[in-house]
């Protein structure tokens, strides 16, 4: 036989061959319901939410715990004064309104003591509106460790649902509550902060008014800090956001005790920390105690007698040192708020001025019609551009020791002066003797007459003192780049950044 009709044979018998299996595939029964495919899901219970009117979750070690719906919302019977979490108590609705099973373990087993569930773990029972009762057996985990065994009354099979199943029907009253904290603070409506650190020290911050955020006398952010420093400090507003944010991630990680009879035993008798904040509408008041174990601190709602714990880490906030938080400027008043400054330096004394005249809109036009003719506009066209700009204008005059200076060279230099910048805290005391005294005379605030003085305080740095508080520190060539800048303004030399 040839060798091509040899090929062509067997390509005929496995044409045959595949023909025979389709039909067989085509013609077979198909399963019985019960013999659903590998990795199926079995509807165990679907009941109507609605319908529901009380679980109760008994034989098991954590005891009998029992909700029952009024009034369209659970609750504890007997009742219990603690605020149960609505998606917590859904979540354990939802393992008697979307049970499936993972896999079906045994249809008609002989021994349900392998499976721990002679007697079971766990009973859950499900009791709906029209006297319907829905039960359901809980027994061990299985060996993979993600699944249990469980039972349906009335239905002799075994099977494996999944691992949240089996844990919500071990839930206790602790698992249902809820676990935010009962007053609720909007960080963009702070008006007042308190903080005891973990350090000792007490941080107070209120909102600035108005006037104050317009001024920028104390900064440039949004609040004053009143402690720990003895006068007020402008808050750095970046540095001081965690500050505000931190509150929010407070939670309840623990029901610790709801009746406790020692405040001692949790660090709370004495407690270390405290924080305090109030917006338009709310106050959140809390005190921090004792560590429990290595991950989270006790505390209490100032008030309440609940003792709970939170995870550490949400803390971290309170571990912020004060000088870190506040503005660095020395004072830092708008040159439009300025009209006189006065530096002692060396044994003398400059005074620099800011004179302020107003030019009204009509000499603005009639100078702009002058100007715009000048260079060959028509009456016409130059009464139009006069108009479309005329407007009241403010100028400045600017002298240093009676002699006029130029503005864009004054600005230069008086950027240097605000520009001071504490850069410490000055632990150890010295006498309010300055060497170098600036003097602002201001119209606006309710200061008009403010004094920065830097006083000697070693080799490398001043302290600093306004209107006589000290308690910081900056470095001495700061002020000597400030005053080289004066010296140059006033023997008429540019001023350069």
């Amino acid at each position: 036989m040839k060798k091509r009709t040899v090929a062509m044979l067997v390509t005929l018998g496995a044409l045959a061959a595949l023909a025979g299996v389709y039909a067989y595939l085509r013609l077979k029964p198909a399963p019985a319901a019960a013999d659903y495919e590998e990795g199926a899901k079995k509807e165990l219970s679907k009941l109507d939410a609605e319908k529901l009117q009380k679980i109760v979750l008994s034989d098991r070690p954590e005891g009998t715990l029992t909700l029952v719906k009024k009034d369209g919302a659970w609750a504890l019977e007997p009742a219990y004064p603690v605020k149960l979490d609505g998606s917590t108590v859904d979540d354990l609705v939802y393992s008697f309104t979307a049970l499936f099973a993972e896999r079906t373990i045994e249809e008609h087993p002989s021994n349900l003591g392998q499976y721990g569930l002679v007697p079971p773990k766990a009973v859950a029972r499900a009791y709906l509106a029209d006297g319907t009762v829905k039960t359901i057996r809980l027994g061990d985990e299985t060996p993979t460790g993600n699944t249990y065994y469980l039972q349906v009354e009335g239905d002799p099979a075994v099977y494996s649902v999944w691992m949240n199943h089996g844990q919500h029907f071990h839930w206790k009253v602790a698992d249902l509550r809820s676990k935010a904290l009962l007053a609720s603070i909007n960080k963009d409506e702070i008006a007042y902060y308190k903080a005891r650190l973990r350090s000792g020290q007490t941080i107070e911050a209120i909102q600035k008014t108005t006037d104050e955020q317009k001024q920028f006398q104390l900064g440039f952010g949004s609040y004053l800090m009143l402690k720990p420093y003895p006068a007020p400090r402008g808050v750095d507003a970046e540095k001081f956001d965690p500050m505000l944010t931190g509150i929010a991630s407070i939670d309840i990680g623990e029901f610790v005790d709801d009746s406790p009879t020692d405040l001692a035993a949790y660090g709370l008798a004495k407690p270390w920390g405290e924080l305090l904040v109030r917006d338009k509408a709310s106050t959140l008041h809390l005190l921090f105690g004792a560590d429990r174990g290595s991950d989270r601190v006790c505390f209490q709602v100032a008030g309440e007698r609940a003792v709970y714990a939170v995870d550490k880490y949400k803390l971290d906030f309170l571990n912020a040192k004060p000088f870190d938080l506040i503005d660095k400027f020395v004072f830092i008043p708008s040159i439009d708020d300025l009209d006189r400054l006065d530096i002692a330096a060396g044994g003398a004394t400059h005074v620099f001025t800011l004179a302020r005249t107003t030019k009204k809109a009509s000499e603005a036009k009639a100078q702009g019609v002058s100007e715009a003719k000048a260079q060959g506009a028509s009456e016409a066209n130059a009464l139009g551009a006069a108009e479309a700009g005329a407007e009241d204008e403010v100028v400045v005059t600017y002298t240093g020791d009676g002699r006029e200076l130029k503005e864009e060279w004054f600005k230069k230099f008086y950027q240097s002066v605000i520009a001071l910048s504490i850069e410490g805290e000055a632990p150890r005391a010295v006498p309010n003797a300055p060497l170098i005294t600036i003097s602002y005379r201001l119209n606006k605030g309710d200061k008009r007459n403010v004094t920065v003085g830097l006083a000697p305080y070693d080799k490398i740095f001043y302290a600093t003192f306004v209107d006589g508080v000290g308690g910081f520190a900056l470095t001495k060539v700061q002020a000597e780049g400030m005053l080289a800048k004066m010296d140059k303004l006033l023997k008429g030399e540019e001023i350069t950044d």
